[in-house]
């Protein structure tokens, strides 16, 4: 775990949720974790869980709650910097986590244009098989996508990935040279084929 002072604030009612456990009869492990997912409409999509002390990993970043032991994944810390964590119940009776965030979703405008193209021409296509693209990170001359959806463990995303989504993305930025899908395709739930 690195020691590196971060500023992520819990209201009383998200630290009530994670201290009395995530259900009614459930116990809290006392132990939570919270990543950034992705990024999708405009918006992070976060990871948030509980777990257990064998799984906190050396690289998660600590911040201490009254008792509770809350961990930020490494690589969405400077993502979460000032981020409040709240627990709200909606009209409808629905309940969840949100998170006020007051980062800018992309580093630089380069990273926001090629989300904006994926957003707007490549995932129209693959949405009539159930299926997206996220862009995970753009480090000239190297890009990182996330497939989702119908697109996780499909048969032909490899095909979807080759003869489709490079295509486009090296045709509008000369600079990419190689496109890594980190998708954990064995976790598909719902592959189109």
């Amino acid at each position: 775990m690195t020691d590196a002072p971060l500023s992520v604030n819990l209201s009383e009612s998200a630290l009530q949720i994670l201290q009395e456990g995530p259900a009614p009869g459930e116990t809290s492990t006392g132990i939570a974790r919270i990543a950034i997912a992705g990024r999708r409409s405009g918006e992070f999509q976060y990871d948030f869980e509980q777990i257990i002390s064998s799984d906190v990993r050396d690289d998660d970043v600590p911040v201490e709650f009254e008792g509770l032991k809350f961990y930020v994944e490494a690589s969405s810390a400077a993502s979460l910097e000032g981020a409040t964590i709240d627990y709200v119940t909606d009209k409808l009776g629905r309940s969840g986590f949100t998170v006020d965030n007051p980062n800018p979703l992309w580093p630089d405008e380069s990273h926001q244009k090629v989300a904006e193209l994926i957003e707007s021409d490549i995932n129209p296509a693959i949405a009539m098989h159930g299926g997206a693209i996220e862009l995970v990170d753009y480090a000239p001359p190297r890009i990182q996508i996330r497939m989702t959806g119908g697109c996780q463990g499909c048969a032909s995303s490899t095909a979807t990935l080759k003869n489709g989504i490079e295509i486009i993305l090296k045709e509008s930025f000369p600079e990419i040279e190689e496109i890594d899908d980190v998708t954990d395709h064995s976790e598909g739930e719902n592959p189109y084929m």
